[in-house]
């Protein structure tokens, strides 16, 4: 995929997430529950956790009996609002802060965090080149030994093999292999997505300086194998030297 191509997508991608993400926060909010629930053993208590692609904060409200120092960063303007109107007491505590911002230019100082999550997030990235800078944003942002917790779609699973197929093998469009775009019925907007293999995504965290603790396909909260998986979480840990 060109540099050209890419940055159309994200643009429109941009345009359109702003556009909806208010009308589909409802049904974000259980998007990457039971995954999020597996990240709870790598946060410690009181730890600082930054959530990229935050919502109104549902990763806060699965680690705040940890009491974590939690920030949200999200790309719509409307959503951080909805979410400082949501944790408006925690936010006053200074426990709780949310921003708006991009994951390929996180508004954080290096190092920062203890612990990062990216759920539902990566895979809307466009070419390698910005996967591979998302990947370095998530590794910048937390400290040497500090963790990434991501999820992504697993979009190779029986359901999607005829979309999978047709983009990639029916027309020639100079995307990536594994490069989809669906349209969802409401809120409605062409959304791209990319299909992350496990080896894939390991190597992006390897180059970007993080070791793959572990990595595991879930469904409903189970593990299984990559057939029968809704999703790919992988947990990863910046090196120390």
């Amino acid at each position: 995929m060109t540099k050209h191509q890419a940055d159309a997508i994200l643009a429109s991608m941009r345009s359109g997430y702003r556009t909806a993400a208010a009308e589909e926060a409802p049904v974000r909010e259980k998007l990457y529950a039971d995954e999020i629930k597996r990240f709870v053993d790598y946060v410690r208590e009181r730890e600082s956790v930054l959530d990229v692609g935050c919502g109104d904060g549902r990763v806060f409200e699965t680690f705040k009996a940890k009491g974590v120092s939690y920030a949200g960063v999200d790309l719509s303007d409307d959503v951080i609002a909805r979410a400082k109107t949501r944790w408006a007491k925690e936010v006053a505590e200074g426990a709780v802060a949310f921003e708006t911002g991009d994951l390929l230019d996180l508004p954080v100082e290096d190092g920062r965090f203890d612990v990062v999550v990216a759920a539902g997030v990566l895979h809307h990235i466009p070419s390698e080149a910005y996967r591979a800078r998302a990947v370095a944003e998530l590794a910048r942002a937390v400290h040497p030994g500090g963790y990434a917790l991501i999820a992504v779609w697993n979009l190779w699973q029986p359901r999607h093999w005829g979309v999978l197929l047709h983009q990639m093998f029916g027309k020639k469009n100079g995307w990536d292999f594994g490069d989809l775009k669906i349209s969802w019925k409401k809120p409605h907007f062409p959304r791209y997505y990319h299909a992350f293999r496990m080896k894939e995504l390991a190597r992006l965290c390897e180059d970007a300086g993080f070791d793959v603790v572990e990595q595991h396909y879930v469904r409903k909260g189970d593990l299984v194998d990559w057939i029968h998986g809704e999703n790919l979480v992988t947990v990863a840990r910046k090196r120390t030297a």
